[in-house]
């Protein structure tokens, strides 16, 4: 068995920088210089925040393919240096998605918008309101105790608990939405609509990238005005549709080899992927502009490539050195997380 050793880029470098001067290549200002060049390049207009999927995220891994070349190492991804891995980049919503109370039309995304949850499909029903939607015996809470003939209808569900978002109170394990559906689900619920009445807690996100599964019946979050219409109304009729379509991407993360013919594997990582142009995740609200990441993370790949020609030049012979340059690490560590995952124990 082939042990794996992970180490951070911060911490090899120092150990490169300080405690085996007398194996490196360069000197000290043609390292700066070479660390400024790779920086420079990478973080520049051209390559268009480096977002996983996108032209700019190719033009970096091209980039980081051709240094690993120059550096000496041998291909370990699937395709070359690659190791593509799919991805959901986001949804589009069919004409299907929709929201009805009372022969009122609801727009998605302004007044409510699926979740990732959601099944493709569209129910027509009765209301019943079930609070939190908790059965937790150990805490002595029941919302659907003396609920009576609820089954075949839609129901309506707080996002948070009694104790708001507390991640230590009791009923922190129901602040999990999927608990939530599954348990309504049981109970013969057609839809799910939540709503969050709490201003304290946020409401939730569609957020694509995070691998969730949709159940089996359509799920809904609706936002201020229509939830104070469903929690103050008499709803005698109401549609919930859902036609999602999801947005499937590829990111490439890059990976080059040394190969000393050890039984241990020294991996040292670093995410070259970025913001692109900042329309999800950047905290940035003026108009799409490049988000250049300089150092999220263009220094880290900077250190990463000279590493691995360091090494490779070296008399580290003992282990092999595997340098991974992640993708996907801004949409919630995705390339990092496939690597681990199918890679060998």
């Amino acid at each position: 068995m082939i042990k794996r050793f992970f180490f951070s880029i911060t911490f090899l470098f120092f150990i490169a920088s300080c405690g085996s001067v007398h194996y490196l290549p360069v000197n000290d200002d043609q390292l700066k210089g070479n660390l400024k060049k790779h920086i420079t390049i990478l973080s520049s207009d051209a390559f268009e925040g480096r977002e996983t999927g996108t032209a700019g995220e190719t033009k970096a891994s091209e980039y980081i393919v051709q240094e690993f070349k120059k550096a000496g190492l041998k291909p370990n991804g699937d395709i070359g240096f690659l190791q593509p891995f799919n991805f959901t980049a986001g949804a589009q919503y069919g004409s299907s998605t929709q929201l009805i109370i009372n022969s009122t039309i609801y727009k998605s995304e302004t007044d409510f918008v699926p979740l990732p949850y959601s099944s493709s499909n569209v129910v027509t029903g009765y209301i019943t309101n079930v609070q939190y939607g908790i059965t937790d015996a150990k805490n002595n809470r029941n919302d659907y105790n003396g609920k009576i003939n609820i089954s075949k209808k839609i129901f309506l569900i707080e996002t948070g608990t009694p104790d708001g978002n507390e991640p230590h109170g009791k009923f922190s394990d129901w602040l999990d939405l999927r608990k939530k559906i599954d348990l309504a689900i049981t109970h013969g619920a057609l839809a799910v609509i939540f709503i969050n009445s709490d201003t304290l807690i946020d409401d939730p996100k569609p957020d694509w990238k995070n691998h969730i599964s949709p159940s089996s019946i359509p799920v809904i979050f609706a936002k201020k005005n229509v939830a104070l219409v469903l929690k103050t109304s008499v709803i005698t009729n109401c549609t919930v549709g859902a036609e999602i379509n999801k947005i499937e991407k590829r990111g490439h993360n890059v990976i080059g080899f040394i190969n000393n013919k050890s039984p241990n594997t020294v991996i040292v990582g670093a995410h070259y992927d970025h913001l692109g142009f900042g329309e999800a995740g950047s905290l940035y609200r003026g108009a799409p502009a490049i988000h250049n990441g300089a150092d999220d993370n263009a220094s880290g790949v900077a250190a990463l490539i000279e590493l691995a020609d360091f090494v490779k030049k070296s008399s580290l012979k003992k282990n092999n050195y595997l340098f991974i340059a992640f993708s996907g690490e801004e949409k919630g560590l995705l390339g990092s997380e496939y690597y681990a995952d199918i890679s060998p124990v």
